[in-house]
C-alpha cells in the first residue's frame, strides 16, 4: 500500500527525472542485460503478496490477515492420528541409528507404503492421499518431533522428486503410468540436482546430456555423463530418479534448437552406466542420502519429464517445485525441534532441582527457556502462514527462501539454548536422551537447498528487489524494451515514492512507531503493528537508497544485501506470528507473551541490522560517505534506536508457558508425536511432569504451610532427597497418602535425571545401555 503523496516530492521527483532519466534508463537497460538467466526465470516464477506490502513502506495488514485459515480434513485427522501413532511404535531412533541398515525398518518401510505416506500430496485419482500442504505441513512436523530419520525418509518423496514434478508437468501417459507407482510405494523415488560443483544451482550444473538417434530403432535417445551427490533416497532404496543435466542436441532432433539446456529426464535403478547404491553419512543421522554416478547412460528422449516439450524447460520446473518444497518441508522439520524441545526441556527444568530451587525459576534459565519457547512459537507461525499460502493458490518463491533461512536458523537458536539448559544430560548419547539427534540434524536443515549463508547474502534481499519491489521490475522492463515514455513514468512514480517513505521514516522513527493497525488487532497488539509500520517504512528508504547507489555491485556487498534482507526476514516472521496470535489462536491471552516476545525479538534484531548497514555502508571512505551515512542515520534513526530486546519480565512470562501445565503446554503436546510405549523418553518426562505438577507440588505447598517458617522449609526443601522424606516423616505433618506422592515423585525425577551408561565399549557401540528407562 502507498504512502500519501506529496506535491513537493512530486515535483522533485519529476525534475529529476528531466535531468536524469535517459542516463537512467541508459544504466538501468545495462543492467537488464546482466540479469542472469537464473535470475530471469526465477524473476518469473512465484508470487510474493506479503512480501509487496512488507518492502512498501505502509503495509496493508488487513489484506494479509485475509489469508485463509488453515483446515484439517478428516482423512487426514486419521493420518495424523492413528496412522502416524502405529508409525511410531515401529521407528525408534536410536534403535535406527545402531542398526546395520542404518535406515528405519523393513517393517516401518512397508508400513509407509502400504498407508500411502510416501504419496501425501498425490492427487487421490491417482491413488495418493491428495492432503493440502498444510495437513502436508503437519504431518512432516509431527513425525519429525518423534523421528528425524523417519521423518526425512518421508519428507523427501512429497517435496521435491519424481511425484511432484510430474504431477504438475508429466505427459498423460507418464501420470497415469507412474503416479499409481508412487503412490503405493512400488517405486521409490528420489531426485539428483546437487553436484560436486554446483551446488542446488541447476543452470551450473555439469551433468551433460546429448540427444542422438537411435541407428537401429531410430528413436531419439539422450546419452548422460555426469555425478550428482547429497541425493536422499538414493542410497539403498530408490528405484525411480529424476536428473537434472544440460541438455545439448546438435541435431535439432527433438525440434528445441542445438542447446534446449536445462532438462528433467526419468530413469530407473538399473540403467546401464547408472550408479547408484553408494551412500553418505550426514552428520550419523541415519537415513537413505548418497551420490549417483552417470557413465554414458542411455534414457529415451521420451523419459523427458513432460515430454520433448519440457526440454530446456527444467529451471522453471524446478525452482516452481523448490519454492513449494522448502515452504512445506525444512519449516515443518524445524518447527518439529523447537516443539520437541519447548516440551521436554521445559518438563526438565520444571523437574530438575538445584541448589533447592527447580531450574526454572532460575532467572539465567528462564531467558534460555524463553529462546525456546518464544522461537518454537515463531516457528509454527510462520510454518503454517506459507502452508496457507500455497493453499491459496500462491507459490510464494520469495517467501519460501525467507522462511526456509530464518526458521532453520532459530532452530539452531532452540537446539542451543536447550542443550546448555540440559548440560551433561544432553550430550549424554542413549535412548534417554531427550535432545535426541537434533544437535546433528540441525545442521541438514540448515544446509539443505543451499546454505542459509549464502540464501540470505545473495537471494533473499536481491529477489526482494526485483520481485516484490513496487517500480523496480518494471522499471527493467521498460528499460529492456527501450520504451522511454514508460520508463520515465515508472521512475518518477519510483522517486516520489522514496521521497514520501523517507518523510514518513523520520517521523515515525522520532517514535518509534505510527501509522494505521488492522481491524482486528487488539489494545495489546496495536503498538506492534505501528512499530512493523515504521520499521517498513525505514525498510523502504533504506533498501532504495543502497540499491540505488550500488545497483550491480550488491552482488559483491554482500554483507549489505544480507542485513537488509534480515530486516524483510524479521519484518515476516513478525508478521506471521501476530496473524497466527490472532487468526489462528483467536487471540488468547496465554499466547500472547509469545507473540511479542517475537515481534519485540524480530523488531531489535530489524533496528540492528539498519545500524550495522549504515556503520559499514560500503562505500568509499571520504565526504559523500559521510554525508550518505548522516542522511540515512538522519532518516532512520532521528532520535537513536527505539527498539530493545525482550524485558527480563518477559523473558520470565515467556519460559512460564513452558514450564507450568496450561493452554500452552497443552498446544505443544497436540502438535507432536508421541510413542505409547511408556519407556520412551519424552513420554515418560510428560508423565513426570504431570505427575509432580499435579501431585507433588500440592503437598509441598500444604507442607510449607505446616512449616510455617520460609527459612526452615528451605532448608528443609535443600535436603537430599531421602533425608528429606524421612525428615518429613518424622514430622507427621503429611497423610501417608501424601509420603506417597513425594516418593513417586522422587522416583520420576530420579529417573528423568538419570542418563545412559554401558557395561562395556561393545555395548556402547551397539547402543545397549546398562540402565534403561524404567516406566512407572
Amino acid at each position: 500500500m502507498k504512502q500519501k503523496s506529496s506535491i513537493f516530492n512530486r515535483l522533485v521527483a519529476k525534475s529529476a527525472v528531466f535531468f536524469k532519466g535517459d542516463d537512467l534508463m541508459k544504466q538501468t537497460a545495462r543492467a537488464a542485460e546482466k540479469v542472469s538467466a537464473t535470475q530471469t526465470i526465477a524473476l518469473g516464477i512465484g508470487t510474493s503478496e506479503f512480501e509487496d506490502q512488507l518492502f512498501s513502506g505502509n503495509p496493508d495488514c488487513d489484506m494479509m490477515g485475509d489469508l485463509p485459515l488453515p483446515r484439517i480434513s478428516e482423512k487426514a485427522e486419521k493420518v495424523l492420528g492413528d496412522i502416524l501413532q502405529k508409525f511410531s511404535a515401529l521407528t525408534d531412533d536410536w534403535k535406527i541409528r545402531h542398526s546395520n541398515e542404518q535406515d528405519i525398518s523393513e517393517e516401518a518401510w512397508q508400513f509407509a507404503k502400504d498407508n500411502l505416506l510416501f504419496s501425501v500430496e498425490i492427487p487421490e485419482e491417482y491413488g495418493g492421499l491428495g492432503l493440502s500442504a498444510y495437513e502436508h505441513s503437519v504431518l512432516v512436523s509431527k513425525l519429525a518431533t518423534h523421528s528425524i530419520p523417519a521423518a526425512l525418509t518421508v519428507m523427501v518423496p512429497n517435496s521435491l522428486g519424481p511425484g511432484k514434478l510430474l504431477d504438475e508437468y508429466g505427459t498423460q501417459e507418464q501420470k497415469d503410468y507412474y503416479l499409481p507407482r508412487l503412490a503405493i510405494g512400488e517405486e521409490t523415488p528420489f531426485f539428483g540436482l546437487t553436484e560436486p560443483t554446483a551446488g542446488s544451482d541447476a543452470f551450473n550444473g555439469k551433468t551433460k546430456g546429448i540427444v542422438f538417434r537411435d541407428k537401429e530403432t531410430g528413436e531419439a535417445k539422450i546419452k548422460i555423463n555426469g555425478e550428482k551427490r547429497y541425493i536422499t533416497l538414493a542410497g539403498d532404496r530408490g528405484t525411480l530418479g529424476g536428473l537434472s543435466l544440460d541438455l545439448e542436441d546438435p541435431g535439432n532432433i527433438l525440434g528445441k534448437g542445438t542447446n534446449p539446456g536445462i532438462t528433467c529426464v526419468l530413469v530407473k535403478r538399473g540403467t546401464e552406466g547408472f550408479d547408484v547404491g553408494k551412500r553418505h553419512n550426514p552428520m550419523n543421522v541415519a537415513f537413505q542420502n548418497g551420490p549417483l554416478f552417470m557413465e554414458d547412460m542411455v534414457v529415451s528422449a521420451d523419459d523427458i519429464i513432460g515430454g520433448s516439450k519440457m526440454a530446456g524447460e527444467g529451471a522453471l520446473m524446478l525452482m516452481k517445485c523448490l519454492g513449494k518444497g522448502r515452504g512445506i518441508s525444512l519449516p515443518a522439520t524445524a518447527t518439529a525441534a523447537g516443539i520437541r524441545t519447548a516440551y521436554a526441556v521445559g518438563a526438565y527444568t520444571k523437574i530438575r532441582k538445584q541448589f533447592g530451587y527447580s531450574l526454572s525459576d532460575m532467572k539465567a534459565i528462564q531467558s534460555r527457556l524463553a529462546t525456546i519457547a518464544g522461537n518454537t512459537y515463531m516457528l509454527k507461525a510462520a510454518s503454517t502462514v506459507m502452508a496457507c499460502r500455497i493453499d491459496n493458490g500462491e507459490n510464494p518463491s520469495l517467501g519460501s527462501a525467507i522462511v526456509k533461512a530464518h526458521t532453520t536458523e532459530a532452530m539452531a537458536e532452540i537446539i542451543d539454548a536447550g542443550m546448555r539448559v540440559e548440560g551433561g544430560k544432553a550430550i549424554q548419547q542413549g535412548s534417554r536422551n531427550l535432545m535426541g539427534q537434533l544437535s546433528s540434524a540441525q545442521y541438514i536443515a540448515r544446509t539443505v537447498e543451499g546454505d542459509n549463508i549464502m540464501t540470505k547474502a545473495l537471494m533473499i534481499f536481491a529477489q526482494g528487489l526485483n520481485k516484490a519491489h513496487n517500480y523496480i521490475p518494471d522499471e527493467l522492463t521498460a528499460a529492456a524494451a527501450g520504451d522511454t515514455r514508460e520508463y520515465k513514468n515508472v521512475l518518477t512514480n519510483h522517486i516520489q515514492d522514496v521521497l514520501d517513505n523517507r518523510d514518513v521514516a523520520r517521523k515515525m522513527g522520532k517514535k518509534g512507531q505510527g501509522g494505521n493497525v488492522p481491524e482486528f488487532a487488539t489494545e495489546d497488539t496495536a503498538d506492534l503493528y505501528r512499530k512493523m509500520n515504521r520499521m517498513s517504512a525505514a525498510f523502504n528508504y533504506a533498501a532504495n537508497v543502497t540499491s540505488g547507489i550500488l545497483q550491480a555491485k550488491l552482488q559483491v556487498e554482500q554483507n549489505a544485501s544480507e542485513r537488509l534482507g534480515d530486516v524483510y526476514g524479521n519484518l515476516e516472521m513478525a508478521q506471521s506470528a501476530l496473524w497466527y496470535f490472532h487468526k489462528v489462536q483467536k487471540s488468547q491471552k496465554e499466547f500472547l507473551p509469545l507473540a511479542r516476545w517475537v515481534v519485540e525479538k524480530k523488531l531489535h534484531e530489524a533496528e540492528e541490522a539498519l545500524e550495522d548497514l549504515i556503520d559499514n555502508f560500503p562505500m568509499k571512505e571520504g565526504l559523500k560517505k559521510d554525508i550518505l551515512q548522516r542522511e540515512l542515520e538522519k532518516t532512520i534513526f532521528p532520535e537513536g534506536r527505539k527498539y530493545k530486546k525482550p524485558s527480563d519480565k518477559l523473558q520470565e512470562q515467556v519460559a512460564a508457558t513452558i514450564t507450568e501445565p496450561g493452554a500452552v503446554r497443552d498446544w505443544l503436546k497436540d502438535n507432536m508425536l508421541i510413542p505409547d510405549d511408556p519407556a520412551n523418553a519424552v513420554r515418560h518426562i510428560g508423565d513426570a511432569f504431570d505427575f509432580i505438577t499435579k501431585n507433588e507440588i500440592p503437598v509441598l505447598k500444604a507442607l510449607e504451610k505446616e512449616v510455617n517458617d520460609r527459612e526452615a522449609f528451605k532448608n528443609l526443601m535443600a535436603l537430599p532427597t531421602d533425608e528429606f522424606i524421612k525428615e518429613v516423616e518424622n514430622r507427621n505433618v503429611l497423610t501417608k497418602s501424601d509420603i506417597k506422592t513425594l516418593k513417586e515423585a522422587a522416583k520420576y525425577r530420579a529417573e528423568v535425571i538419570e542418563v545412559d551408561y554401558y557395561n562395556n565399549t561393545e555395548d556402547m557401540k551397539a547402543g545397549i545401555s546398562a540402565n534403561p528407562l524404567k516406566p512407572h
